[in-house]
């Protein structure tokens, strides 16, 4: 499939739309079993290019933010650690202070 197209030509990106909306699989009760349809059809388009690792767009989203959740649940957990031992400390100075108060009486 050649395209002889200017880049930001309008009709080249409905081409294209459209040759993705001929193919573009029915989500059904198992998307991952589309997988090797996908693959003849593009082979047939431009036996170049190579499909690995097809996942639906829900695995996708899920892989593509696992980063930002444990670094989300990692800050959670260290300023769990940080109040606690703020707290600690402040109960130990406040309870010195205390104590020498009462020493001095």
């Amino acid at each position: 499939m050649e395209s002889h197209h200017a880049p930001g030509d309008l009709q080249a990106v409905r081409a294209v739309a459209a040759t993705f909306d001929d193919f573009a699989p029915a989500k059904t009760s198992n998307p991952t079993s589309y997988a090797f349809g996908v693959r003849d059809v593009v082979r047939q388009m431009d036996s170049g290019i190579a499909l690995r690792g097809v996942n639906t767009l829900e695995e996708e989203i899920a892989d593509s933010i696992a980063i930002v959740r444990i670094m989300g649940i990692l800050m959670g957990i260290f300023g769990l650690v940080a109040l606690a031992l703020s707290s600690i400390g402040l109960y130990g100075v406040l309870s010195g202070k205390r104590r020498r108060s009462e020493r001095m009486k």
